[in-house]
């Protein structure tokens, strides 16, 4: 931030800039920054990440790409396609191979099988293979079961098709423009003339969560830049699922005129130091029995609680985290100074977090990027009033599913009167006027039930949907239906922050869809909103929002996420939940049986095996990495929940678990010596 602010103030100020970062989130602090700074008064910076870099010059390339890299059309313009329009292609090319047995050997959902499938292409490109030996290089690794040889040449086949598909109609997915970058614009010297006047300044943040070979870019760029400013995090590098490479980061310094190394944090205390050495680096005798020794039990149990009492299960451990976050708030704590974690933030976990802590007055907001659209209350009543609306799709709408809708966008509206609504519609009607039955029509006794000041509120928004034009795109249709009535009084989105932000991300995600459809097919605005809630039905994962992330949207609110997807937030509290540490889900890998993050990285060596040593070895540094993050961004506490049984009623014990316990016998041992 200093340095961006120093190059604003100088007096060759009118220099280009890039703030160069591994994804869009991180630009935020930055932004912040210059809209806050007295020094910043509109000169040029540019904000980009290596894949928006690539998109960038693509565009501007396009003509010479297209016959270079094997189009099929060459007078017809690129569609970039996002995460879940790519799906949509993948789903409607590999959908008709499981009639043939395709994936039979496998039990998993479709959405999954689809997102592996890409992420397959994606770490190929960002690792500069070729896309045909995705199959072979899975297939050399694997040291289980024959069964999964036929599974991988499933995936070969159906990435095959995928990508010659995409160069059929020219589309362009992440690992598409990855590669067409790679090949053709960066060994291109008029690109790279290009580049160099563009840009004379870079500060390129957090290197470590990039892949190698935008690091290799940037040893070429370096030289050609009037001054750079690289950051590595040696404490990070939560992407390497993704691609990440740290370690080829941290090879830039080698190109750099200055390395300098600063140990202190801005959060971490010295206590908060002594427990991230002991809990990472719990076998090494030169930390906890040398140099370092353990800290005091009282100063160590100050620093991470534990519940008064056991808890034996699930329940009990969910109201004890909701009790001690009511005691922080009225102790004066900010409600965004506190974030609960887990492993996994599952929808029955994140439904009983925010039943409990809503209950106790406590405003709550969460965050988990893999989050199917359908799985969301919000989307789900959207996009019913917009399947109410347009009866010409067909789409099969029951009772119970209108009054769930009902229920969640009339403010007051409890389940059961929604019920009573939603049955006394005229269900055999195929116009929307007939099905949605005016609330005077309605007899006498569901109206007094009901009530009429509710009544009121339905029957108001009956008359918007009869009205509503069914002719324009669907995320204009649901902008229109937010505006003109869900956001009213009377109705539940008035005040919910939460319900208006779940409404842009799902006009953004439709738009998003529009325009890459609308490009490569013949879809009419009608049929692209028709296809699109099909494919919300089937569990399409949302893209990543940006609005989530940023830090003033959680100011007022409690914030429940995954553990990594917080890391990557790259923000500080004073208070942390650590949820089920029993789990071992703080160190185990997801299972992916269509793909695999290390096999199919640089790092791979071709011959090397994926046995239970390499799955232990790397189970241990993703908890160490883990730890290490979570503890040095938080300044004041960590409260350990955890409950005897799981979710499913068993007993377990992770490695999460077993550390801590070290941890406090060390510390036991230190007290009693000392």
């Amino acid at each position: 931030m200093h340095a961006v602010h120093r190059l604003l103030t100088a007096r060759q100020a009118k220099a280009r800039l890039l703030v160069l970062a591994p994804q869009r989130t991180y630009h935020l602090p930055y932004l912040q920054f210059l809209h806050a700074s007295a020094a910043y008064r509109g000169q040029p910076v540019t904000f980009l990440t290596m894949g928006g870099l690539a998109r960038r010059m693509i565009s501007l390339y396009w003509p010479i790409l297209n016959d270079l890299a094997g189009f099929a059309d060459l007078n017809k313009p690129p569609s970039f396609l996002t995460l879940e329009s790519a799906q949509y292609f993948m789903a409607y090319l590999v959908s008709p191979l499981f009639e043939k047995g395709y994936f039979a050997s496998l039990t998993i959902d479709r959405n999954r099988l689809y997102s592996q499938l890409l992420d397959d292409l994606n770490k190929a490109a960002i690792a500069n293979f070729p896309h045909t030996t995705i199959g072979e290089k899975l297939s050399s690794a694997w040291v289980g079961d024959s069964a999964q040889l036929n599974v991988y040449a499933n995936v070969q086949e159906c990435i095959n098709l995928f990508r010659d598909f995409c160069l059929q109609n020219n589309l362009l997915d992440f690992s598409l423009q990855i590669e067409l970058f790679q090949k053709f614009i960066w060994p291109s010297r008029i690109f790279k003339q290009n580049l160099y006047a563009e840009f004379q300044h870079l500060v390129y943040d957090n290197s470590e969560e990039d892949p190698p070979f935008a690091h290799q870019l940037l040893r070429e760029w370096l030289p050609s830049l009037s001054s750079a400013l690289i950051i590595h995090d040696t404490n990070a590098g939560y992407r390497q699922f993704l691609g990440a490479s740290p370690q080829s980061s941290l090879e830039l310094a080698e190109v750099c005129h200055t390395r300098l190394e600063f140990t202190d944090s801005f959060t971490a205390r010295p206590l908060t130091r002594t427990i991230i050495q002991q809990l990472v680096h719990p076998s090494d005798p030169q930390l906890t029995n040398g140099q370092t020794p353990p800290p005091k039990l009282s100063e160590l149990s100050n620093f991470l609680v534990f519940p008064g009492d056991e808890l034996r299960f699930y329940p009990q451990m969910v109201a004890w985290v909701s009790e001690k976050v009511r005691d922080l708030l009225s102790s004066g704590v900010a409600p965004h100074e506190i974030v609960i974690l887990a492993p996994f933030m599952s929808g029955m976990l994140q439904f009983a977090l925010q039943d409990q802590l809503s209950s106790l007055q406590i405003p709550v907001r969460s965050h988990r990027p893999s989050r199917a659209l359908k799985d969301e209350p919000d989307i789900q009543a959207l996009l019913t009033l917009s399947m109410l609306a347009h009866p010409a799709w067909l789409f099969p709408l029951s009772s119970a599913r209108v009054a769930r809708s009902f229920a969640r966008v009339i403010d007051g509206l409890d389940p059961v009167r929604a019920r009573l609504l939603a049955d006394n519609l005229n269900w055999a009607a195929k116009d929307r006027a007939r099905l949605l039955m005016p609330f005077s029509e309605m007899s006498a006794d569901v109206r007094a039930r009901v009530t009429y000041r509710l009544g009121a509120a339905y029957d108001r928004l009956r008359e918007w949907l009869i009205a509503a034009d069914t002719t324009e795109p669907l995320d204009i249709f649901i902008s229109r239906l937010f505006g003109e009535v869900l956001s009213q009084p009377a109705f539940a989105f008035h005040s919910d922050l939460t319900s208006g932000a779940l409404t842009a991300n799902l006009m953004e995600s439709i738009r998003k869809f529009r325009w890459s459809m609308q490009v490569s097919t013949a879809f009419t605005e009608n049929d692209l909103g028709s296809e699109y809630i099909r494919m919300v039905h089937e569990g399409v994962i949302a893209a990543q929002y940006l609005q989530d992330w940023d830090e003033q949207d959680y100011h007022g609110a409690v914030m429940l996420s995954p553990a990594y997807t917080f890391l990557v937030q790259n923000r500080s509290v004073d208070y942390q939940f650590w949820l089920d540490i029993n789990s071992p889900g703080w160190h185990e890998r997801l299972l992916q049986p269509l793909t695999h993050p290390y096999v199919l990285s640089t790092a791979w060596q071709p011959g090397d095996k994926w046995d239970a040593a390499r799955e232990i070895a790397f189970s241990q540094e993703n908890l160490d990495r883990l730890l290490s993050g979570l503890v040095i961004r938080c300044r004041k506490n960590i409260f350990l929940g955890y409950s005897t049984l799981n979710v499913g009623g068993s007993d377990e014990r992770g490695l999460l678990t077993r550390r801590i316990q070290t941890l406090f016998r060390q510390s036991i041992r230190e007290t009693v010596h000392d």
